[in-house]
C-alpha cells in the first residue's frame, strides 16, 4: 500500500521527543499499515509506539475478534482509559518510565465528538499531537477491511469523515493510502461538495486558522 503525506508525519516525530498519533480513517483504510510503517523508521526501536484500541478488546487470548456491537460502549472505555494511563505516565516527570515515547490512538474516529477527548488528554498533559486522516476510496475500505463491515455502513462513516471535519485548531496531516494522489484529491473535493448541504460549522469564531500541516 502506497502512502502520500508519510513525510510529514516523519516530521512530527522527528521534531517532538514525546509525541501522539490520533488516527482517523475508515475500515481498511491503512491504519495499521500506517503503524508499521512508523515502527520501520527506528532500528533502535526508539519509535516502537504504544497503541490504543477499541478493536483490541475484542480479540481473545489467541488473537481472535469476536465483535459484538453490544460492547462497543464498554471496549470503548477500555481504549480511553489505557490511553489516559499512558499519557499520564509520558506527562509526568518521575522515575517511571512510560510505554513508550510515541502512542498511537487506532480507531476509526470518524466522528468529532470520537476525537475530542482523546485530544483533550493529550492538551491537559502538554503532549504534542497530531491528528492523522488516512484517507481512502470506501470502496477500497469495503475490500480491505476484514471486520466484514457492510457496505452501506461504509458510506456512512465516510460521509461522516467528509462532512465532521477537524476543529482547524488542532493540527491534522491527511495521509492518502492511494495509488494516485490527485484522483483521491479530485474524489474528496467533488465529496465535499456533494455533501454541503450536510455541513456545520465546527470552529468557534475566532479559531478558524487551519491546523493543516502542509510542509
Amino acid at each position: 500500500m502506497n502512502f502520500f503525506g508519510m513525510e510529514k508525519v516523519k516530521k512530527f516525530i522527528e521534531a517532538n521527543p514525546k509525541r501522539i498519533l490520533i488516527l482517523r480513517g475508515l475500515p481498511g483504510s491503512g491504519k495499521s499499515t500506517l503503524i508499521k510503517e512508523v515502527k520501520s523508521w527506528s532500528d533502535s526501536g526508539e519509535y516502537d509506539p504504544y497503541v490504543c484500541s477499541s478493536d483490541a478488546f475484542f480479540e481473545d487470548k489467541d488473537g481472535n475478534y469476536f465483535f459484538d456491537s453490544k460492547l462497543l460502549p464498554i471496549n470503548h472505555a477500555k481504549c480511553f482509559q489505557k490511553y489516559i494511563e499512558a499519557v499520564r505516565l509520558l506527562g509526568a516527570s518521575n522515575a517511571i518510565a512510560p510505554p513508550s515515547n510515541t502512542i498511537i490512538v487506532d480507531n476509526t474516529n470518524t466522528v468529532i465528538n470520537d476525537l475530542v477527548p482523546y485530544c483533550r488528554v493529550a492538551e491537559a498533559y502538554n503532549i504534542p499531537f497530531v491528528i492523522v486522516e488516512v484517507m481512502c476510496d470506501p470502496k477500497d475500505s469495503y475490500n480491505r477491511n476484514v471486520h466484514e463491515v457492510p457496505m452501506e455502513v461504509i458510506y456512512g462513516m465516510y460521509r461522516n469523515l467528509i462532512v465532521d471535519q477537524v476543529p482547524g485548531y488542532w493540527p491534522r496531516i491527511m495521509v492518502k493510502s492511494q495509488t494516485s494522489e490527485e484522483d483521491l484529491q479530485e474524489r474528496l473535493i467533488d465529496d465535499l461538495k456533494n455533501f454541503a448541504y450536510l455541513r456545520d460549522e465546527y470552529c468557534p469564531e475566532g479559531r478558524a486558522d487551519s491546523g493543516v500541516i502542509d510542509d
